[in-house]
């Protein structure tokens, strides 16, 4: 199971994923215009 954190702001969203045991798998900050966010899903 992976847990997934988001800190969102009004220029970047911020991200964290863990699993259970709370190991960092991946991390790392995003644009949140509409333009970055398309990139990205």
């Amino acid at each position: 199971m992976y847990f997934i954190g988001l800190d969102v702001h009004k220029k970047t969203i911020s991200y964290c994923v863990k699993d259970a045991a709370g190991r960092v798998h991946m991390e790392g900050k995003i644009g949140s215009t509409r333009q970055q966010l398309d990139g990205r899903l």
